[in-house]
């Protein structure tokens, strides 16, 4: 029993040193591997936090960006606006300007026609003072004016004709002026 004992004893220091050194290698295992865990966690972190900073860069970017077009936005908007009320002020003042060039070409036919009628008027008196001062006056007055109409061999006549009516209208106007002292 003794030897029992002794062999059991030793049975036990052996499993006692294979079981503390099986736990010290394990031990160093998870110890290394803990190790590795850290620094792979330290490299994710590193790289995490590299990407954050980019993240936030872009993120500041991108922010001081939409200010920028948000501002151009806004002037743009704004020039808009007074690009549209100064098209509406011009379109305002073309409408002006065309009815005032309506009314001054309206007013430039008035003026042509009254300075034909004022030509008229002044031939007429014109006219009028010649015949009041010419000896023949009375005879002028008297007389009458026809209008006669003329064929295609009426045209190529000759001036003896012409004399020869010249004669004749002045022969009946004699005739009609004797004919009126009867009455």
């Amino acid at each position: 029993l003794e030897n029992f004992k002794k062999k059991n004893e030793q049975l036990y220091i052996e499993y006692n040193e294979l079981l503390c050194s099986q736990l010290d290698s394990q031990r160093h295992y998870f110890e290394s591997r803990m190790e590795e865990i850290r620094r792979e966690n330290e490299s994710k972190m590193k790289s995490l936090l590299k990407k954050s900073r980019e993240v936030q860069t872009k993120a500041e970017k991108y922010e001081k960006e939409y200010h920028f077009v948000k501002q151009v936005n806004d002037s743009l908007i704004k020039n808009q606006r007074e690009l549209r009320t100064k098209v509406t002020d011009l379109e305002t003042e073309r409408d002006a300007l065309l009815k005032t060039a309506k009314v001054a070409m309206e007013s430039k036919e008035r003026v042509m026609e009254l300075e034909e009628q004022v030509r008229d008027l002044m031939f007429f008196l014109d006219a009028k003072n010649k015949v009041e001062s010419s000896p023949l006056c009375n005879e002028i007055k008297e007389g009458s004016i026809g209008v006669l109409s003329a064929s295609s061999s009426d045209l190529n006549t000759s001036t003896s004709d012409v004399g020869a009516r010249k004669n004749n209208l002045s022969s009946t106007k004699k005739k009609k002026k004797k004919s009126s002292k009867k009455r």
